[in-house]
């Protein structure tokens, strides 16, 4: 009949009832309240009378604006009463709806009272045909996350079947976050038992696999000849880790050439579905930064040769840090200057899952930096690493060190262990070579003889002889 103050008012053979929804009513005084273990009896009844137009209205409304589940979609009767019938039963289970019986008679039928005649009440209705239970499709098994690429995500399904409607086709549809589909196939078969199972191997429509940004995904499985027979779960892709290599021996950034620049590496790591992890072939972009340190300011530091070149970098608005580097594709907000961001690589191999770039320092012995790396969601770090110190050196090496047959003068006093320390302080690295023998004809002997260029070589024998 319709909406009642209370709740939903409706009549079926000549008895009045209130459906209500807990826990925002009041029992009305002239009620009696139906146990739920009952209630599948009166949804039966009430589903049967097709021709009560205004029974089969409340009903759905109930469903759709009580509950929020569609049930008003075209169907054909017995579709539809079993889909009003699980939904409504589910409510009084679960006692989100609760039903009433109202005492006295049923508007249009005799008050009661007073002796008058009682009007004759209509023949009962035959008995409600049996309620079939729906089909039922669930995915019974999907990980948590998993790691594109480098495995893939099975999905398990299985269908419950209660009718001898539908095939034996099974469409799965993945969505990322943003709701766009990154997979859709309808070709996905259930076998003689009703049971079916398809691997994603994490690639999207372009065919490049997806990333940790989109996750998580939403995996739907439904029958591909009734989208209503479906189930959802979600999947993830996780980051596990990632770390930052500065390729600068022992640290040191060696800057004789004030133009030298250093490869830094960043490894991205996405988490398996054991929940180890591994590099992967999806791309993922990275930021690197040099987070501020104590460094010397430019004007402070050495001017080069060159106009206007200083050593020093800190507080130089037009200073730059940052070039990209052949094998990542790398973009930067602000000219390469502070920051700079590059996708991990993607072909397979040994480099899959890293992103590089090039570092470019100051020039000002003893300057520090650490290399940070980042993946970035928006403004929220989903993984991020800093790279041990690295400090401005600059290097001398005495490579050549000659010395005459029988002589160690210059090797033992010039040996690095012996002039390291004194030039360490300053950040210069010293290293000597290996000392190089002079030919034996090169003697003290041949060198004594020698006065200079204008005077010829004195002989031996004439000299000793005095």
């Amino acid at each position: 009949m319709g909406q009642d103050p209370n709740g939903w008012r409706l009549v079926s053979n000549g008895q009045s009832y209130l459906i209500v929804r807990r826990p925002w009513h009041r029992p009305p005084p002239d009620a009696e309240a139906i146990p739920a273990s009952q209630m599948s009896f009166h949804l039966a009844q009430w589903l049967h009378k097709w021709d009560a137009g205004w029974t089969l209205a409340t009903l759905r409304a109930i469903c759709s604006q009580e509950l929020g589940v569609c049930a008003t979609q075209a169907a054909v009767q017995q579709s539809e009463s079993d889909r009003l019938h699980k939904c409504l039963r589910d409510a009084f289970e679960r006692e989100t709806l609760v039903a009433y019986r109202l005492r006295g008679a049923a508007p249009g039928g005799g008050g009661g009272g007073g002796g008058g005649t009682p009007r004759p009440q209509p023949p009962e209705p035959p008995a409600p045909p049996p309620v079939t239970a729906a089909d039922v499709l669930r995915i019974t098994a999907v990980p948590a996350n998993f790691a594109p690429s480098a495995e893939t995500c099975k999905i398990d399904y299985a269908l419950t079947r209660n009718s001898a409607r539908l095939g034996k086709k099974v469409r799965i549809t993945i969505k990322d976050r943003a709701g766009v589909t990154v997979y859709s196939g309808a070709g996905h078969d259930l076998d003689g038992g009703d049971r079916g199972s398809f691997a994603w191997d994490g690639k999207g429509s372009g065919g490049a696999f997806v990333g940790p940004l989109k996750s998580p995904f939403a995996v739907e499985a439904a029958m591909a000849d009734d989208n209503n027979v479906m189930d959802k779960k979600e999947v993830k892709v996780e980051l596990k880790e990632v770390s930052v290599t500065v390729v600068a021996p022992d640290n040191k950034l060696l800057m004789n050439d004030l133009n030298a620049k250093f490869e830094v590496v960043a490894l991205v790591k996405i988490k398996k579905t054991d929940g180890s992890g591994v590099a992967t072939r999806a791309p993922v972009d990275v930021t690197f930064t040099d987070p501020p340190e104590n460094n010397t300011p430019f004007r402070d530091s050495f001017k080069h040769a060159e106009p206007d070149k200083y050593l020093g970098k800190t507080g130089d608005p037009d200073a730059v840090y940052f070039e990209a580097h052949a094998s990542s594709a790398a973009s930067s907000p602000d000219a390469y200057k502070q920051s700079i961001k590059a996708t991990t690589i993607v072909a397979a191999g040994a480099e899959q899952g890293k992103a590089k770039i090039y570092f470019k320092p100051s020039g000002v012995g003893g300057d520090g930096y650490k290399l940070k790396a980042a993946v970035l969601d928006g403004g929220t770090e989903l993984a991020a690493k800093e790279s041990p110190i690295v400090t401005v050196w600059r290097f001398v090496a005495f490579d050549a060190i000659y010395e005459m047959q029988g002589e160690t003068h210059v090797s033992t006093n010039g040996a690095t262990a012996v002039i390291s320390p004194v030039f360490d302080p300053a950040f210069v690295r010293y290293t000597a070579g290996a000392p190089i023998s002079i030919d034996a004809a090169k003697s003290v002997k041949y060198i004594g003889l020698w006065t200079s260029v204008a005077t010829p070589q004195q002989s031996w024998a004439t000299v000793q002889a005095k």
